[in-house]
């Protein structure tokens, strides 16, 4: 079959080297390429760690902020003389907890 393709379309042996030259010389461009490529993965990938970690992070952050506010809201409505099962009713947090948070926060008081 290539003894037909050669018979049809003739090509010079210079010619063929040409074509060899540039296929090579397009083997080690992509080959510099897909280099190049894995640098990049592996710096997105170190990137994407870090801002995980920072997400998580945050979210940490963010719930210790969101305890103290649900704490201080307690506090406040106990200051307002109203009882641990209203709290607990009106914060949709358990009665326990309630007061335990209470408890926790006279004892920071009281030293």
């Amino acid at each position: 079959m290539f003894q037909k393709f050669l018979k049809k379309n003739t090509v010079s042996l210079e010619d063929f080297r040409e074509a060899l030259h540039i296929l090579i010389l397009l083997c080690e461009r992509l080959e510099k390429n897909i280099s190049e490529l894995k640098s990049l993965e592996t710096t997105v990938n170190k990137k994407i760690d870090r801002l995980e970690q920072m997400l998580q992070k945050a979210e940490l952050m963010e719930e210790m902020v969101e305890k103290r506010d649900r704490d201080n809201e307690v506090r406040a409505l106990s200051d307002k003389g109203i009882s641990s099962d209203e709290i607990s009713r009106i914060l949709n947090i358990p009665k326990g907890e309630v007061e335990l948070i209470l408890k926790v926060q006279n004892g920071k008081k009281i030293q």
